[in-house]
């Protein structure tokens, strides 16, 4: 007995150094003991447990953007087809530009008979996970193109190379035009870039430009880019009895003026809209304006200057406008059928029959004279002006367009108005442009200045 108590005080101490040993021994879970094993037979990394997944359906997950820390140059040839994609245009939006489309278009050319790759051009809704080589021209729907655009302040513009994609877009349609210009002056006018067969663009010829004022005109003619207009009714004058013929206009900023005289030109009236909402404001009494042909508002003096045009083209009157009424006919040297006022210099532009271009100054004192063809299919209307230009609306037949002159009686170009109405006349107020039309009585249109890239340089 005492054998056998002593045998087990003996083993006693043995087994709880191993109940012991038990206990201490972690359970390794079944995730943790897998990921010990390699079929290789060499060690495996486990990545820590997160919470967050990664999983995205098909589509959201090709078009996610991801930070590129190596971008490299991409090169488009016969076996790496690039393509041109550019948002979808509704024209039922007015106003509306097709002009990026039509920027494109010209791009695929210069491309053409820069290298002789054939790149397709195609408006999209939305996005896809198309792996060729791809410039999103203008605001398309991926996420390139926001990612961009989020980052350009005001009258800027920007090129990037993000992966297979070129990023080609500006704060406004007009910007990315100019965008896509600079970008062919420098990729396409290189030729360690563009051979016979291939086009590479690499990631230092992205750039970034912000403007110090807007793009204008002047600007769009000066980087030889083809400028073009739409157009958007902001006010309608509807006839006032026999008084039913637009014809010149103007405004002070606040408030637009129309003229409508009457079939004969015994008589004519103005009436006044406030140029923010088009509301109605006041209608003058009759007045002796002849042909009333155009108009101009002079801002140093508060006055309006009626051109009377046709055979009493030699006679302004000068209207009051805050009263409407008569203040005094002037008597010029030459005659106006079309008169514009220019403020940075304090002088005006007159007109007569789209065959001349006279200066006058301040005190409508002739100064000089210009020569100025006329246009065949076109009739002469008013006029207007900003800064850099002398504006002549001119009307034809299906379209009018803008005659347009510098102050030194250089014609520049023409711009297209694509619209059917009879143009009459051009202001331009608060850096925006406006034309009233002879439709429906008088309809004033604000102008908007597009431009598109040439298919040669």
């Amino acid at each position: 007995m005492k054998r056998v108590i002593l045998s087990l005080l003996c083993v006693l101490p043995i087994l709880t150094l191993m109940l012991i040993g038990c206990q201490q021994t972690p359970e390794i879970p079944a995730e943790t003991a897998a990921s010990s094993e390699s079929t290789s037979g060499e060690a495996q990394t486990q990545m820590p447990e997160t919470h967050a997944t990664t999983e995205a359906p098909a589509e959201t997950a090709a078009e996610t953007v991801e930070a590129d820390t190596e971008q490299h140059e991409v090169v488009i040839n016969a076996e790496q087809v690039g393509r041109i994609l550019v948002p979808y245009h509704d024209k039922t939006n007015a106003p509306a530009s097709d002009s990026v489309y039509k920027s494109a278009e010209s791009f695929r050319k210069l491309i053409l008979s820069k290298t002789g790759l054939s790149v397709k051009v195609t408006r999209v809704r939305n996005t896809s996970s198309n792996e060729a080589i791809t410039f999103l021209i203008g605001d398309t729907p991926y996420p390139e193109t926001a990612e961009v655009k989020k980052s350009l302040p005001e009258n800027s513009y920007a090129v990037r190379l993000m992966g297979r994609r070129i990023v080609v877009v500006g704060s406004n349609d007009v910007l990315t035009v100019k965008a896509l210009k600079d970008f062919c002056d420098h990729v396409l006018n290189n030729p360690d870039l563009t051979k016979e067969g291939s086009l590479t663009i690499r990631p230092e010829d992205g750039f970034t430009v912000t403007l110090d004022q807007p793009y204008t005109v002047a600007d769009m003619v000066a980087d030889g880019l083809t400028v073009t207009a739409d157009y958007a009714e902001i006010l309608h004058a509807p006839t006032q009895g026999q008084y039913s013929i637009s014809q010149g206009a103007a405004s002070d900023g606040t408030y637009v003026y129309i003229a409508l005289r009457n079939s004969d030109d015994t008589g004519a009236v103005i009436v006044k809209y406030r140029l923010d909402d088009g509301s109605f404001v006041a209608k003058s009494p009759v007045l002796q304006l002849g042909h009333a042909n155009d108009m101009t508002y002079n801002t140093a003096k508060n006055i309006l200057l009626v051109a009377h045009g046709q055979k009493q083209g030699k006679i302004l009157t000068l209207v009051n406008p805050e009263t409407l009424e008569f203040m005094e006919d002037v008597n010029i040297e030459k005659g106006a059928g079309a008169i514009t006022y220019n403020p940075a210099t304090n002088a005006y532009a007159i007109s007569q029959g789209g065959k001349s271009l006279h200066m006058l100054d301040k005190d409508l004192v002739y100064v000089t004279s210009y020569e100025r063809t006329k246009l065949d299919g076109y009739t002469a209307q008013g006029m207007g002006s900003d800064e850099s230009y002398i504006y002549f609306p001119m009307s034809g037949s299906g379209q009018n367009i803008l005659d347009t002159f510098d102050w030194n009686g250089n014609r520049i170009t023409q711009i297209i108005l694509p619209t059917p109405h009879e143009s009459e006349s051009l202001f331009y107020v608060n850096g925006r442009h406006f034309v009233s039309f002879n439709y429906n009585g008088g309809t004033v249109y604000e102008i908007f200045f597009r431009c598109i890239l040439p298919n040669t340089q």
